[in-house]
């Protein structure tokens, strides 16, 4: 059973993500820090991540947008988990906002934000309960590019077969299996880290 188009036939710019564990990178965008029991914002030269703003020339804009992510350690009531933790940068040339609050406050989680960005250039954290923990700001996750306020299509195959956890506008997601080299049939808005066995090759 065919399972897409064989990648000979894409003739497209591509980004690779060698191994499934690139999907995900818990201190992308800065490493890990004290909680802080005042609000703080974090930017520029805050922003110590490989993919942070303004980041490495080659992934300063990031090529295929990520899902930010915020990565607690285990501390004892030490985290807020009433107040939102919003990372502001761009989607598809436009300033965004994307949220993710905590659910623990005894921490060990990692919380997934609502969207995704091209380009991230702030992290607003609110104050946490208690100072003892710290938090790592990264990214899990791929999103489909955005272009003049259109959706594009997210293409890819995969390095081996495998499968690729996917998820699509009306909220399905759905575990792909998927083979090695082939264009994968579906088009989803995203690609989730979690699941996901194999790398991947997003498609210009």
């Amino acid at each position: 059973m065919s399972h897409g188009t064989s990648v000979a036939l894409a003739g497209r710019r591509s980004v690779t993500f060698a191994a499934a564990a690139n999907l995900a990178d818990v201190d992308a965008f800065k490493s890990a820090a004290a909680t802080p029991t005042s609000a703080v914002t974090y930017s520029a030269a805050d922003l110590d991540g490989v993919l942070a703003n303004p980041g490495p020339s080659t992934d300063a804009k990031m090529l295929v947008p990520r899902y930010p992510s915020v990565t607690s350690t285990a501390n004892a009531a030490t985290y807020n988990t009433t107040d939102a933790i919003q990372f502001h940068g761009t989607y598809g040339g436009e300033s965004v906002t994307r949220s993710a609050t905590l659910t623990d406050a005894n921490g060990d989680e990692t919380i997934i934000a609502d969207g995704p960005l091209d380009t991230l250039t702030s992290i607003d954290v609110p104050a946490q309960l208690l100072a003892g923990g710290t938090l790592a700001f990264g990214f899990s996750g791929i999103g489909r590019r955005r272009r003049n306020g259109v959706d594009q299509r997210l293409v890819f195959y995969p390095a081996a077969d495998g499968t690729v956890k996917v998820g699509y506008p009306d909220g399905i997601t759905d575990s792909m299996p998927v083979q090695a080299y082939l264009v994968a049939p579906a088009s989803p808005y995203r690609i989730y880290a979690d699941t996901t066995d194999v790398g991947i090759t997003v498609l210009e």
